[in-house]
């Protein structure tokens, strides 16, 4: 007996993920977004949610192998070039399902962006990696 309510509980996270980022991908990346009053408290209520989901993701996998720190750099790229994000993702998640681990730890450690993506939101210039605290992970310069 197959029940269609019983989804993967990791599949579900990424789908809320992916919901909550495309409603805050219209708010970071259309301009026109960026002239009514209420919009820091939209913009950071949405923030807020994308990272209860992706703290809610990690949580799932907690102790698996494949939470690497890394830093998927495409992503901050296509936020700095006033791109959406979803393209990105798109990509990220067909990787995800063909099992690939690179992937997988990109996944999971999305949620050290989101204090990039408030301090490019409140800054509002580009994000770089010096603005993300990097964990365990060595920049050439």
């Amino acid at each position: 007996m197959e029940s269609k309510a019983s989804i993967d509980p990791l599949l579900e996270c990424y789908i809320d993920i992916i919901r909550n980022l495309t409603n805050i991908t219209n708010e970071i990346v259309t301009p026109n977004n960026h002239v009514g009053a209420d919009n820091p408290d939209k913009l950071k209520n949405g923030v807020q949610e994308y990272i209860n989901l992706l703290v809610n993701a990690q949580g799932i996998l907690s102790d698996s192998a494949l939470s690497k720190v890394e830093i998927p750099l495409g992503f901050i790229n296509h936020i700095d070039e006033g791109k959406s994000p979803n393209t990105w993702l798109m990509n990220l998640f067909k990787l995800l399902d063909e099992q690939n681990d690179k992937a997988r730890g990109e996944a999971l450690t999305l949620s050290c962006l989101h204090k990039a993506i408030c301090k490019r939101l409140s800054t509002g210039r580009d994000l770089s990696l010096e603005d993300i605290d990097i964990i365990g992970k060595e920049t050439d310069k």
